[in-house]
């Protein structure tokens, strides 16, 4: 791996066994959850993953304007899951935003990799550092389900 791009790739190639290992035997009961006051359930998390990964790949409006608000960077801690997408649409579109934007870096060059891009709130150089960024906060989210799996009392996938 010796460019930006096959490094990136290589671990988003891993995002859907990661995210299938986590929530393998998750019921609806997992799914919905909440492990503590203010925190968000598994079902949120995998909208939230779907909507991150998709907006990155270029889609505009990943399921509604409203929906895409209620799962934003920042969404308060009040959820209404019978409105939201279910979780086999939503492992879904995890899914399909995952693959385009694979296709999406697999187009770039090294150049383009590297390119200087204006000055951000996260300090970033340019897209290859934009795009580490992406793949560090999906897998902290997977991250987060594997945790929420322990509390429910469910084993470890590992």
């Amino acid at each position: 791996m010796s460019d930006p791009g096959e490094t990136l790739l290589f671990g988003l190639d891993k995002l859907d066994m990661l995210l299938r290992m986590v929530t393998r035997d998750f019921g609806a009961e997992h799914w919905s959850a909440r492990p503590g006051d203010g925190l968000h359930s598994a079902h949120w998390i995998l909208a939230h993953l779907a909507l991150s990964l998709n907006q990155e790949a270029g889609v505009a409006c990943v399921f509604s304007a409203e929906l895409d608000k209620a799962f934003d960077v920042g969404a308060p801690g009040a959820e209404d899951p019978a409105a939201w997408p279910g979780i086999e649409e939503l492992l879904e579109r995890f899914a399909t935003g995952r693959a385009a934007l694979a296709q999406r870096w697999r187009a770039r060059t090294q150049e383009e990799w590297l390119a200087p891009v204006p000055e951000n709130r996260l300090g970033m150089k340019n897209p290859a550092q934009g795009a580490m960024f992406v793949l560090e906060h999906a897998v902290y989210h997977v991250g987060q389900l594997g945790a929420i799996r322990r509390l429910l009392g469910l084993k470890g996938v590992v």
